[in-house]
């Protein structure tokens, strides 16, 4: 089947037949917007059940310095384990990569106002966004990225309630305490936790 995409003609079967790849059932987020040739190497890297699995999960993004976009490997595809953290190693999927892969839905939780700091670390943020919330600064900008994965912000508290709406929730910076709880909370609850951290220049 060949598919037009940004001017070019696309043959699935080429790409499946190269790679030596079944047949793919491509999520209907990954189309039209998304390379096909990337989506089969995205298939042969990760495999078919965890491309499956990442095109049904609403994903929990909180904290938007300069590490809530760089969030990390995503092991949510595999089991979740009592407590997942994310090491500096150099191959990293920013929030970019999250809402690009196709994932169901991308949900952003930050209510701190933009700060002269944060400029030189999220590069999602300008001179204009002093003041205002760092998750309504950053939604409409990821949100362009691609069409077909919803990107939303939490409003209000970071409650249970709010946490059960999640498969992964991946927290940025919080006190380690606050992080325990939560880690608690969604491993009782089926839910895959994912803590960061920066560590002087590395995250």
């Amino acid at each position: 089947m060949d598919i037009e995409n940004t001017g070019a003609q696309i043959d699935e079967g080429l790409y499946s037949r190269q790679l030596r790849l079944p047949s793919l059932s491509i999520p209907k987020s990954f189309v039209p917007t998304t390379d096909l040739s990337c989506l089969c190497l995205l298939s042969y890297v990760l495999g078919h059940e965890a491309m499956k699995k990442m095109s049904t999960s609403d994903v929990l993004i909180v904290g938007l310095r300069g590490l809530g976009v760089e969030i990390g490997k995503m092991p949510y595809v595999n089991e979740p384990t009592p407590w997942t953290c994310i090491n500096s190693e150099p191959t990293v999927h920013t929030s970019k990569n999250v809402v690009l892969a196709g994932v169901k839905s991308v949900t952003l939780y930050d209510s701190e106002p933009v700060q002269i700091a944060d400029l030189s670390t999220q590069f999602f943020f300008t001179d204009g966004d002093l003041g205002a919330p760092r998750a309504y600064v950053t939604q409409p900008r990821l949100a362009e990225l691609n069409a077909y994965v919803p990107v939303k912000v939490l409003n209000g508290h970071l409650t249970h309630e709010a946490l059960d709406n999640f498969k992964v929730v991946v927290v940025t910076e919080m006190p380690f305490q606050q992080q325990l709880e939560l880690s608690d909370y969604c491993h009782a609850h089926n839910i895959h936790f994912i803590s960061t951290e920066v560590r002087g220049l590395f995250g």
